[in-house]
């Protein structure tokens, strides 16, 4: 397994509009002279689209399969030796099984094992047999942003109170809504959905439990999204 970085990613598609610029400054040009972009750069609003579609297509004409809705996790199976590849995509990070055959194709920086990949801390046992995925310096960072102690040695159980129930009429109207609560619980309960569905799946059905109520918040729904932060900090070593 390899974790791969694209260099200069953008500039590998070109650009499939007919798009001008004014050419940069110190550079030798007419009064009205402008340029037209022959591949994409970081910053047209196209270029991540347009990235993604040629990658798409290099692995797909290869022989790869997407094997979810947005195209991001591709596989390549030999039936007749078994053998598998395995591509993973996030934007310019790649980790892969095998890597011969994207290193014909774009200049690749190869950092080897991952260790860490999108915040998720990646550890790997001595025969490699089992890979544990964890976020515990992600999970920290929330728990400062939000005033908990990141050092937080036990949490409360269950993440929810047992109690806790959504009365329809606790709901605020849209003008009753707090704009500093709004923003406080917006930020915590989209910074516990990582987790909640990344390394931590024991949180996800209480996450988004909560997620539901992200637009109009009330107190209630603020003390529980702490609740479950402190859960996840007190077992931050806990992953998959």
């Amino acid at each position: 397994m390899h974790q791969l970085d694209i260099v200069e990613t953008y500039l590998y598609a070109p650009m499939a509009e007919e798009l001008y610029c004014w050419a940069l400054e110190g550079v030798h040009k007419t009064s009205y002279e402008c340029w037209r972009l022959l591949s994409n750069l970081y910053g047209a609003r196209q270029a991540c689209f347009a990235w993604k579609q040629l990658f798409t297509d290099m692995v797909l004409a290869f022989g790869f399969t997407a094997v979810n809705l947005d195209g991001t996790l591709f596989v390549l199976r030999d039936v007749a030796t078994n053998h598998v590849i395995i591509i993973c995509l996030y934007v310019d990070d790649v980790i892969v099984a095998e890597n011969w055959y994207m290193q014909k194709k774009l200049e690749i920086t190869n950092e080897g094992t991952p260790h860490w990949h999108l915040a998720v801390k990646y550890q790997f046992n001595e025969p490699k047999t089992y890979i544990l995925a964890t976020q515990q310096e992600y999970i920290k960072k929330v728990a400062r942003t939000f005033g908990v102690d990141p050092d937080l040695k036990k949490g409360l159980k269950p993440q929810i109170d047992p109690k806790f129930t959504v009365d329809p009429e606790d709901i605020p109207n849209d003008e009753d809504v707090d704009p500093e609560l709004h923003t406080l619980c917006k930020g915590l309960i989209g910074s516990l959905l990582f987790p909640a569905g990344w390394v931590r799946p024991e949180c996800s059905y209480h996450v988004n439990r909560l997620e539901r109520h992200a637009a109009k918040p009330w107190t209630q729904i603020y003390e529980a999204a702490i609740r479950v932060l402190k859960f996840m900090v007190a077992n931050k070593r806990a992953g998959i």
